[in-house]
């Protein structure tokens, strides 16, 4: 997935060592784009109209007249595993939130977006309360756990190298369609229906109701289980 930011946010980190706390508030932007190299990402609801940015390392910001910028370049060895960058984002119609991580976490709650991309090349991604038309997201190691309050718009893809996905949606599924693939792993849904055998992948497609959005999962080495809370 590919995105047009016309005011884009873009969130890098300057990390200077330092074990000091650092928190900052910025407008609201309609595109939010965060990328760390091996910093853990928690996105959590903001309770003011204001973007809030905390990190556990001190943070140095440069706010230009086409956005808010954060600049990311290590000057001291830090272990990046064990620092977190948490951003609060209010809860209102953004055009795209992108989430990235070289070697680090990444968890949301209530991100709300028209697109959203996520993806981390060494680490778990784990999202709750999601809303979004458009939702991708990739790992390369690392298992994926998302939550739905309600029925996506149109399509939500999602493929891991060496990883589980793990869908639960709040309410029963309908108007859907399910593509789930994995190489070397099982396929559990609600449905009971065994997978087939496709190109050497277990294969299973699923259809119910008038078809509005789809479900697309792929795992080359892990489980994928799709279901709703009873």
């Amino acid at each position: 997935m590919k995105f047009i930011y016309s005011s884009l946010l873009i969130l890098t980190l300057l990390l200077t060592g330092c074990s000091k706390e650092e928190t900052q508030e910025f407008p609201d932007q309609k595109n939010i784009f965060v990328e760390t190299d091996g910093q853990n990402i928690s996105v959590v609801p903001s309770k003011t109209d204001q973007i809030t940015v905390k990190s556990e390392d001190e943070l140095i910001t440069d706010v230009k007249q086409e956005g808010i910028h954060f600049s990311l370049a290590d000057t001291k060895p830090i272990n990046f595993k064990t620092s977190t960058l948490t951003i609060a984002i209010p809860d209102n119609n953004h055009d795209a939130i992108s989430l990235i991580s070289t070697s680090g976490k990444i968890k949301g709650k209530e991100v709300h977006a028209a697109k959203l991309y996520s993806k981390s090349d060494s680490g778990s991604i784990r999202l709750s309360s999601i809303q979004g038309e458009q939702i991708e997201i990739e790992t390369l190691s690392g298992n994926t756990t998302l939550t739905s309050d309600n029925q996506l718009t149109k399509d939500t893809n999602i493929k891991t190298e060496t990883g589980d996905i793990n869908i639960v949606f709040k309410k029963e599924m309908n108007n859907i369609l399910l593509d789930l693939q994995t190489t070397s792993g099982s396929i559990h849904t609600p449905f009971q229906k065994d997978p087939t055998i496709d190109n050497g992948k277990q294969r299973l497609t699923y259809k119910k109701g008038n078809v509005e959005h789809t479900l697309s999962l792929e795992s080359n080495s892990g489980t994928i289980n799709v279901d709703y809370s009873k």
